[in-house]
């Protein structure tokens, strides 16, 4: 799943972003750490970053002079450099006069939402649109009904879970396990997206 996209010029200016998943950073924040970590990584390597994985999720990071594309995804294997690539050079080539002027008012690129719907296979942004979820930690895990906190509990070690992975952690039958997963999504407790392979819950 693609939970986000970000494109920046140089010096980590943000020019436009598509967030699939309202709990992901926003782009000042995204733009400072990419920036921070691969400064990092010419001075440390030598070499641009193109890529980490961070709490279980993956951010892509694909140069194209004179931009930057950022990308965050759940799996490796949903993200290629053709990807990427195809999405630099349609952003450049769209918007190349406005950036050699050095316009970045990030209101002049906001219409290259409806080009990335284009390139993005579908199947990788169908995320089910909900309210921000609570925080879930200690406390408000005890305030959960005796019959969802196990699950919680597992939930807030593993970042996302489908009803079958929490079966199996809980032994449970996978049914219950989809109910309970379900009730802390009611309870706006965990985010529910809808993926090719299933449901996945998701804090």
């Amino acid at each position: 799943m693609i939970r986000a996209v970000y494109i920046f010029a140089e010096g980590g200016v943000s020019l436009f972003s598509k967030v699939y998943n309202p709990n992901e950073a926003d782009p000042f924040l995204m733009s400072s750490f990419i920036s921070a970590i691969s400064e990092f990584s010419k001075q440390a390597m030598g070499n641009r970053l193109s890529g980490i994985e961070a709490d279980g999720r993956y951010i892509f990071n694909y140069h194209q002079e004179p931009i930057t594309v950022v990308l965050l995804a759940d799996r490796q294997s949903e993200v290629s450099i053709s990807l990427l690539e195809q999405i630099a050079l349609s952003f450049v080539s769209k918007y190349s006069d406005i950036i050699k002027n050095g316009d970045f008012n990030a209101n002049r690129f906001q219409d290259f939402g409806r080009v990335l719907s284009n390139i993005l296979p579908g199947t990788l942004m169908e995320v089910e649109p909900t309210e921000v979820i609570e925080p879930l930690d200690g406390v408000s895990i005890v305030s959960l009904p005796i019959g969802l906190q196990r699950m919680a509990k597992l939930i807030l070690r593993e970042k996302k879970l489908t009803p079958l992975r929490a079966a199996k952690g809980l032994c449970i039958t996978k049914d219950a396990a989809a109910e309970q997963l379900e009730q802390l999504f009611q309870l706006k407790k965990v985010a529910r997206q809808k993926t090719p392979n299933g449901t996945l819950y998701t804090i």
